[in-house]
């Protein structure tokens, strides 16, 4: 693949061409590099490194693939929750959330 280029750093660091990637492409970035970012948020990324003109590095994927994660970012407890009962719009939101604002704790911001 063209788009994944060795920087000339004294140090291993690349430099990921992603402006005009297809999706296919993203997907493919992802995997090399093993991220585990969706398509979508390749998109996003992409979209972002266009604007701002330059490529992106393989320290900042590999930040986004971090700080996006299921582990940080806590993507389930956003997402929207089908039960029998009718639809949960985010586990921490309903849940989590609404008990500490019920019972305020004098320890929690």
């Amino acid at each position: 693949m063209n788009r994944i280029k060795r920087s000339s750093h004294p140090f291993e660091h690349y430099l990921i061409e992603l402006r005009n990637a297809s999706r296919e492409e993203l997907i493919e970035i992802a995997e090399t590099l093993g991220l585990g970012l969706t398509p979508e948020e390749m998109e996003a990324i992409r979209d972002y490194y266009t604007l701002f003109g330059r490529p992106a590095t393989d320290v900042e994927l590999q930040t986004y693939d971090q700080t996006w994660s299921e582990h940080c970012y806590h993507k389930t407890f956003k997402g929207l929750i089908e039960t029998p009962e009718g639809v949960v719009d985010g586990l921490l939101k309903t849940y989590i959330r609404r008990v500490v604002e019920e019972l305020r704790p004098s320890w929690c911001l």
